[in-house]
């Protein structure tokens, strides 16, 4: 008898229980799948590559099908979701890379999630159930403590004017539900062809997926061609301006009055052209306008010189809410009568402005850089009141809600916005944080959808990225981008 090594029996049955849980090859798959999927996200000035969407998950699934126990599904969902959230959220290490990772990580838990449902539910429809159980753990995803719904399957498509007009009535999820329809069906077909026989069930639900897709196209060309054109939606003039500021120089102090002069400058240019509101991206002004007067009171004079409403996004400073003072993420009213109103953002970014479990792990703050910002306390929206030698027509006041940065990724809140009475949306944000990726693009596309959810037109201003206007149909409009700052405007 030959001597066993002590604890080489035990490395054995591990390495054994290892290639059980994981799938032989299954490796290729799940990067296919990642790949694939990234490649949906991408944004490198090709719109197509959205359709790689459609078939990113035909690995997974194909590979899901040799699968033979829930645990095994669990790991697989797991290391895929790990693919696939790694290179779609690789612009966070910008900001943070152990945040990055521990995103990554977190959310990966959705797609293992999906994998077990799915698993179970393998025997059953490919074109109603499965597609069902991922549009429930994307709103989970959404929801779930503070909630991420940051490139949801859906908003891939955003581009795709025609397919997303649905989402009138079904959110981003009525897409996300379509995509992965056509992903499972084909699978499906794939599957039992390679095994030489399909069933009359599959080919039944192949085609209740075209019909669906058709339907789905067909309404949205048909609500597109009598769509108004965007400027006739409004009387109210509008101007975005976009500085373009790097991050490294955002708040420092050698560098605020070029910062000001910039966004004075365009902003000047926008009040030559009769705008009425004025709006500035997010932390755009270089200190704090609600303490201090000076700023306050240049601002209030920059807005009079057109009669012009300034709305401003400003990092506000309370003293008056304890023993420690607050910092809040602003969006800011000025007239020339100075601060008119003040809206504090409520959905904070994790890992950006606050860290979540930092009062239970407060070494956490030792391995992330980050702000730390309150959330505001109410929604808000803000009135705007016409100014007879803008637009003698315009009687009315016009009511708007702001989204500071991420918050049009989350549909209950701008819902809330708009049951509030908000009649357009404006967007500020401050994408410089990413540097030169694909998180602008990914951004945009939440904006599109909330334009064509709430049916309300979007106004976007970025110091980075991109600004413009989307209508309530998902059109985008005067887009600004680039390296140089720009203001654009629209009737």
């Amino acid at each position: 008898m030959i001597p066993v090594p002590a604890g080489a029996e035990k490395s054995s049955r591990s390495a054994t229980a290892l290639k059980t849980v994981i799938p032989a090859k299954a490796g290729s798959y799940l990067l296919l799948t990642a790949v694939l999927h990234t490649l949906a996200f991408c944004e490198i000035g090709a719109p197509w590559l959205a359709g790689f969407a459609w078939v990113a998950f035909l690995p997974f699934f194909l590979r899901l099908k040799t699968v033979t126990s829930a645990r095994q599904a669990f790991v697989f969902g797991y290391l895929t979701g790990v693919a696939v959230f790694v290179p779609l959220l690789y612009w966070l290490w910008h900001v943070t890379v152990f945040g990055w990772l521990l995103l990554s990580l977190g959310m990966a838990l959705y797609v293992a999630l999906f994998a077990v449902i799915a698993f179970w539910l393998s025997r059953r429809s490919a074109l109603v159930a499965v597609p069902a159980a991922w549009v429930v753990v994307e709103w989970l995803r959404a929801n779930l403590f503070s909630g991420f719904g940051w490139a949801l399957l859906g908003y891939s498509q955003y581009r795709f004017l025609p397919l997303i007009q649905i989402s009138e009535f079904t959110g981003v999820y009525g897409v996300s539900f379509l995509v992965m329809a056509v992903n499972c069906v084909l699978a499906e077909l794939i599957f039992e062809l390679s095994r030489g026989q399909v069933r009359g069930l599959t080919l039944t639900q192949a085609l209740g997926a075209v019909l669906l897709v058709v339907t789905s196209l067909g309404y949205g060309a048909a609500r597109l061609a009598v769509a108004a054109p965007a400027e006739a939606s409004s009387e109210l003039k509008v101007a975005v301006i976009q500085g373009n500021i790097p991050q490294e120089r955002k708040w420092q102090p050698e560098f605020a009055d070029d910062i000001f002069w910039v966004h004075q400058e365009l902003t000047k240019q926008s009040l030559e052209q009769g705008a009425e509101l004025i709006v500035w991206p997010e932390t755009s002004a270089p200190g704090y306008v609600n303490i201090e007067p000076i700023l306050e009171e240049t601002l209030a004079e920059l807005a009079g010189q057109g009669k012009s409403a300034l709305l401003v996004g400003a990092p506000s400073l309370d003293l008056e809410t304890g023993f420690f003072p607050e910092y809040f993420n602003s969006a800011v009213l000025l007239t020339e009568q100075g601060i008119e109103e003040r809206y504090d953002k409520l959905h904070l970014v994790p890992y950006g402005e606050y860290i979540p479990g930092e009062r239970w792990m407060p070494v956490l703050r030792q391995l992330i850089v980050t702000g730390d910002f309150s959330p505001g306390k109410t929604p808000h929206v803000f009135t705007l009141y016409p100014q007879p030698h803008h637009n003698p027509q315009r009687v009315e006041p016009a009511r708007f809600a702001v989204m500071i940065c991420f918050e049009d990724v989350f549909a209950p809140q701008v819902r809330s916005f708009v049951r509030a009475g908000a009649q357009f949306l404006i967007n500020i944000t401050n994408d410089a944080w990413f540097g030169r990726s694909a998180a602008p693009f990914q951004h945009l596309a939440a904006s599109v959808f909330r334009a064509v959810e709430f049916g309300r037109s979007v106004v976007r201003s970025a110091n980075t990225g991109v600004s413009g206007f989307v209508d309530s149909y998902g059109r985008i409009y005067s887009p600004v981008s680039g390296s140089n700052g720009r203001w654009t405007w629209v009737e």
